[in-house]
């Protein structure tokens, strides 16, 4: 099965937040946590086009 954009994105999300955890340093984590929220508004944003196409071609939109 084809892994779908916003499940990438989320998954490229979780690898920052891991990432975060494992340093230091202050300012990377930081680093890391930020681009962890960036991966998940992209996810977001991936869901609500894919809503938007269900949507117009008259798909229900599915419920999670």
């Amino acid at each position: 099965m084809q892994q779908n954009r916003a499940e990438k994105f989320r998954q490229e999300a979780a690898e920052c937040r891991r990432r975060a955890e494992q340093t230091a340093a202050s300012e990377d984590k930081k680093a890391w946590l930020m681009l962890a929220e960036d991966w998940c508004k992209l996810a977001q944003a991936e869901d609500q086009a894919g809503n938007a196409a269900n949507l117009s071609a008259g798909w229900p939109s599915p419920r999670t």
